[in-house]
């Protein structure tokens, strides 16, 4: 994501298009990611199937977050200034949130309890995502003095966090999944 986010950027406040663009791209690349491996187990729910999609999502959200903090602080040529180290603690303790919920949900001895902590840790993170995603399009927008192209991140956001919330959406989806991918 960030060699794509960086080569449409000449710096953290641009104006080009492509940098709007690229930013409602790679949120929907970025939190839909997640969303689509959470529908893979069947709606009555095999355990195992649904323990083994949480712990990928779990371990990829993880993974990320142990990347960036790597990139940016052990192999960085400059030090963090305020607003990446907050938003960087921000998004991280938002996706620690996730990871409980999901180690939560693993601990669960029916599919159907553990699909429901499943969707309600989603629902949590988004939320909190979302929330973490407007306060920094209020930051760098004031320190640009324009809105930024980050403010691409929000509508994949705000859907996806409307698709999780709502059941029979997700149920929608999930019927329409299985009818392309099992025939």
């Amino acid at each position: 994501y960030e060699f794509i986010w960086y080569h449409y950027l000449d710096s953290e406040c641009s104006r080009r298009w492509q940098a709007y663009l690229c930013s409602v791209l790679l949120s929907f690349l970025f939190f839909g990611r997640t969303l689509i491996l959470c529908f893979a187990p069947l709606a009555g729910g095999d355990l195992s199937a649904t323990r083994h999609i949480l712990c990928i999502d779990a371990m990829a959200v993880l993974a990320s977050d142990a990347e960036t903090f790597a990139k940016s602080t052990l192999w960085a040529d400059t030090a963090w200034t305020a607003p990446y180290y907050s938003r960087f603690v921000a998004y991280g303790i938002c996706n620690l949130t996730l990871t409980c919920g999901f180690l939560r949900a693993m601990r669960c001895t029916e599919a159907i309890s553990m699909q429901r902590r499943m969707w309600t840790a989603l629902r949590i993170w988004l939320l909190m995502s979302t929330l973490v995603c407007a306060c920094s399009i209020s930051m760098w927008s004031v320190s640009c003095q324009y809105l930024d192209s980050s403010v691409g991140w929000l509508p994949p956001l705000v859907l996806l966090t409307a698709l999780v919330a709502a059941p029979s959406a997700r149920q929608r989806l999930h019927s329409s999944l299985n009818v392309v991918f099992v025939k």
